[in-house]
């Protein structure tokens, strides 16, 4: 299915591109990460050849979000099954990150991981990271999870950079949109200058 996604995205682009955007992004990061990097990144080209309209895509906004915090060594807790989560862990891998564990709640529909809350979802990050305490940021996997509630609070408490995969989307439009303002209150990246 994630594959089946991509057929239609330059199509969807088209429609979009009649509102007039700065940026257009395909945000379903999973399918981003199954197209591994070469994938992507022409798949980001045909969009952007299709409209005449700067394009990005959830895969390519977590790593350029990676990028510019500064993260080399990261760890993955994923909504997606093992298998698609492996294709992350090799986009990761492919774009020079250093992937230290990785965890996949494999779940069917991303309805489950709306019902999980964003303090339910903290607590499961704080005790990931302790498996995994050698890292420089964890990356959390799923535009299902609700993470803008918790994400400033998570990253005091473990004291390192936290990328989701919204807050990274938006960041990365933003940057590509030319906006400069700081969005407060949502985690480190948001806050950083673009």
């Amino acid at each position: 299915m994630l594959r089946k996604m991509r057929e239609d995205a330059v199509c969807g682009a088209k429609l979009l591109a009649a509102a007039g955007p700065d940026v257009i992004t395909y945000e379903a990061t999973a399918a981003g990460f199954v197209l591994g990097v070469e994938g992507d990144a022409t798949l980001i080209r045909g969009i952007e050849e299709a409209t005449g309209i700067r394009a990005t895509t959830g895969a390519a906004s977590v790593a350029a979000s990676l990028e510019a915090l500064g993260i080399k060594k990261v760890s993955v807790y994923a909504a997606t099954p093992e298998e698609v989560t492996q294709y992350t862990v090799r986009y990761l891998t492919d774009k020079g990150f250093d992937v230290r564990r990785h965890e996949s709640l494999s779940f069917g529909h991303a309805s489950e991981g709306f019902r999980i809350s964003p303090w339910e979802l903290y607590g499961e990050i704080l005790n990931f990271y302790r498996r995994c305490p050698d890292v420089e940021a964890i990356f959390i996997a799923g535009g299902c999870f609700r993470t803008l509630e918790m994400l400033a609070t998570l990253e005091k408490d473990l004291e390192l950079p936290v990328v989701t995969t919204v807050p990274a989307n938006m960041w990365h439009c933003l940057k590509l949109a030319g906006v400069k303002d700081l969005v407060h209150g949502f985690g480190q990246l948001l806050e950083k200058p673009r």
